[in-house]
């Protein structure tokens, strides 16, 4: 048993390793301000302190029990979320700050996508800061921050696709519509409002 398991513990460190180089590149090449990193890390950090003093709330208990009977589809909501809160229920059981972990890593997600996009409209580094700032304090990302409902994976798309959309309109380049379609596919998996990009 010890013997198939190391080596797949070793794959799985040398691929963490490649994602941490890739996400070095990334960030060099994004020119991104570091105190929109600041920002983010700060609203990780306070999210994930604060997050279970309040106990369940009903939305997440509501989660937790589709995630149970994982399903392609549900009654009143798409699949994504129950399927992501596979992993934490199976490492944790229904612990209240693994789901939570989760809502303040999108959260963070979507402060530092608010900082790209000030730096893709040309933005120094403190209005990149100044629209990170922006986003962290907004009242919605306050809230959805501390809460593991759909609406925290649904302003994390929105804001993804708004980037790929700025990103496609800088660059003319055809291909990156299939990243746009990816994401808008994942908002759709997870909450129907991204719909609302096609009516625009």
């Amino acid at each position: 048993m010890l013997s198939k398991t190391l080596p797949m513990v070793s794959a799985a460190f040398q691929q963490l390793s490649r994602a941490r180089v890739g996400l070095i590149k990334l960030y060099r090449r994004a020119d991104l301000a570091p105190v929109v990193l600041l920002i983010a890390g700060i609203s990780f950090l306070a999210h994930v302190l604060v997050g279970d003093n309040y106990g369940y709330f009903r939305d997440e208990l509501y989660v937790l029990a589709m995630s149970q009977r994982p399903a392609f589809g549900y009654v009143d909501v798409p699949p994504l979320l129950p399927w992501i809160t596979l992993l934490p229920r199976l490492l944790t059981g229904n612990a209240l700050w693994a789901i939570h972990v989760i809502s303040a890593l999108f959260c963070a997600g979507t402060i530092i996508l608010t900082g790209l996009m000030a730096r893709l409209f040309g933005g120094a580094r403190w209005v990149q800061g100044l629209a990170a700032l922006g986003s962290a304090t907004a009242i919605v990302l306050l809230a959805d921050g501390s809460l593991y409902t759909y609406d925290v994976l649904d302003g994390f798309w929105w804001t993804l696709a708004a980037t790929i959309l700025i990103v496609l309109l800088r660059a003319e380049q055809p291909r990156r519509w299939l990243m746009f379609g990816l994401v808008a596919g994942l908002g759709l998996l997870t909450k129907e409002t991204i719909l609302f990009w096609g009516s625009r």
